[in-house]
């Protein structure tokens, strides 16, 4: 489990290469490492924005979050007990900040997850778990499951 979520944060990498005529090298442009969705629609669940910066989309990271921030100021500057109130009893400002707020929640997670799913297609990759039998009469407990990960790299 511990190889899993060193090689979810820490590998799985991907290059992006060109090739310039006329030269013998290749030239590296981009390296990618596989993005997990479920866990970039968690951080976007918990602050929006975060989930697209963990997919080093930091624009799109940085907007989510400042509309957020926005929105939440614009709830609580109309906080006040004496003014807070129209003659319909709610206060406008408020309504449309929290409108705001939980459309970008929203969408901030259901944008994480998609692009961490269209990261890891367009540079191919992939995380794969296959369980191998189990060895029989290892020690106390008789058998002992295991589990294999392999990634797939490549386009």
């Amino acid at each position: 489990m511990t190889l899993v979520l060193i090689s979810v944060f820490f590998g799985l990498e991907a290059q992006e290469t060109d090739h310039i005529p006329g030269m013998d090298q290749t030239v590296k442009t981009r390296e990618m490492r596989y993005r997990e969705p479920v866990l970039a629609g968690i951080l976007s669940a918990l602050i929006p924005g975060a989930g697209q910066l963990y997919n080093q989309q930091t624009v799109k990271g940085v907007i989510f979050m400042g509309v957020f921030v926005g929105s939440a100021i614009m709830v609580l500057s109309d906080y006040n007990y004496d003014s807070i109130y129209n003659e319909s009893g709610s206060s406008t400002t408020a309504v449309v900040g929290g409108v705001i707020m939980f459309g970008i929640w929203v969408t901030a997670i259901v944008d994480g997850v998609i692009s961490a799913k269209k990261i890891n297609q367009k540079y191919g990759l992939s995380l794969e778990f296959r369980q191998i039998p189990s060895l029989e009469n290892v020690g106390v407990m008789g058998s002992v499951p295991s589990l294999t990960v392999s990634f797939t790299l490549g386009k």
